[in-house]
């Protein structure tokens, strides 16, 4: 298991938001809003 620092995962789901999400985003139909659904949980 890895396990990343508050600062690493910062990062990361920078880097997410920026290629994967974005992509997901422009080619699945209601995509963004999925994204933000799934972020908004804690």
């Amino acid at each position: 298991m890895i396990e990343l620092t508050p600062a690493q995962f910062a990062q990361w789901r920078e880097i997410a938001r920026r290629t994967s999400y974005k992509v997901f985003a422009e080619k699945v139909n209601g995509g963004a809003a999925l994204i933000d659904k799934a972020l908004s949980v804690e």
